[in-house]
């Protein structure tokens, strides 16, 4: 008897966590339809791509200095014949200064662009991060400038501003465990871009592990006269102890 009763519970939370996590992905599906449809240019106009982005990360402790590492692929699925693994990537972060609300970040991302094709380049990106923490309650709302130097075939320049709210979970099990926004500013001495990245966390731990999963839309070719570029992205992460 006990067996059933622990089974009957066991099925009853999972039954819960799964209503919880359609109840996220429905709602995150109707923002993304909104932004693909309603963009700020006619739907003539746009393009849609589909991609998964898995990544694993782990803190990696020399002496008293804490590093994070990442190792990511980004795969596409706008090929008919086979998804196509358009970029590896690997970086590290380490934290160079941290109070109670500020937090300073340098890392160096290596990433390799069309993997198996003999047309595949490598980049360097170097960056800062500073980031502005606020608590309300439960809320917590992020604030950070990332400044990138991608070296590439060229030389070029992106400045990021990202605005995050966390902890809305906590009062509200239905919404997303995160919500963050990022417009990117691209520039080198030829030309410029814009791009824009909204992203949906609808879970920051899967059957008590460590896994995040999120679905982000980004949109590129911004204030351009090229067709507007919609990305649709499967995010999932695996961090190791």
């Amino acid at each position: 008897m006990n067996y059933f009763n622990h089974a009957f519970r066991v099925s009853n939370g999972l039954t819960r966590h799964v209503n919880i996590f359609a109840r996220k992905a429905y709602v995150t599906f109707l923002v993304f339809v909104f932004l693909c449809v309603f963009g700020i240019k006619p739907t003539y106009a746009q393009t849609l791509e589909q991609v998964y982005y898995p990544s694993v990360s782990t803190n990696i402790t020399i002496g008293n200095t804490k590093i994070k590492y990442k190792t990511a692929l980004f795969i596409k699925f706008d090929s008919e014949e086979k998804p196509d693994i358009y970029h590896f990537q690997n970086a590290l972060s380490l934290g160079l200064y941290k109070s109670k609300k500020i937090k300073i970040d340098g890392s160096l991302l290596y990433r390799r662009y069309n993997v198996f094709d003999e047309n595949t380049t490598n980049e360097f990106r170097p960056s800062q991060t500073i980031k502005i923490t606020s608590l309300f309650k439960v809320l917590v709302l992020e604030n950070s400038l990332k400044f990138e130097q991608r070296f590439r075939e060229t030389y070029s320049n992106r400045w990021i501003y990202k605005i995050q709210f966390g902890g809305m979970n906590e009062t509200f099990k239905f919404l997303p465990t995160k919500i963050n926004n990022e417009f990117l500013y691209s520039f080198n001495s030829t030309s410029t871009g814009y791009e824009n990245r909204f992203l949906v966390e609808l879970a920051n731990s899967v059957l008590n592990q460590p896994v995040s999963i999120s679905i982000q839309h980004r949109m590129k070719n911004i204030f351009s006269d090229k067709d507007l570029k919609h990305l649709l992205i499967l995010k999932t992460d695996i961090s190791l102890p």
